[in-house]
């Protein structure tokens, strides 16, 4: 065994959510994406919510909920590789403010 070869890599698939300005760009691809829908003449103010929270639940959904893994190489030796990007998300640790973030959105919305 040798002494201090733990290394120090982070998850990429979950270090992303807690960059400077992720919320930010978050919150505003999601308005771009409500503005885009209202851009379309079909649609009435009242579908283009509804599709925002359809398109945005949908895609949550795949991204966080069912990927599995890290398609990166990382330092954990496949302990993740059963573990969803939610459960990765802050080392699994609840009512971390990125994940109260990220479960407070679709809610306001």
């Amino acid at each position: 065994m040798q002494v201090m070869s733990a290394t120090a890599i982070t998850n990429p698939n979950a270090s992303w959510l807690n960059t400077r300005g992720m919320w930010l760009g978050y919150l505003t691809s999601v308005a771009i994406l409500h503005f885009i829908l209202l851009s379309v003449p079909l649609f009435s103010t009242a579908m283009a919510w509804t599709l925002t929270h359809v398109v945005h639940n949908v895609g949550m959904y795949i991204m966080f909920h069912h990927m599995k893994g890290t398609p990166y190489p990382t330092g954990d030796q496949g302990d993740v590789r059963r573990l969803t990007n939610w459960e990765q998300i802050d080392n699994g640790h609840q009512y971390t403010p990125t994940r109260i973030f990220l479960t407070s959105v679709p809610i306001f919305l």
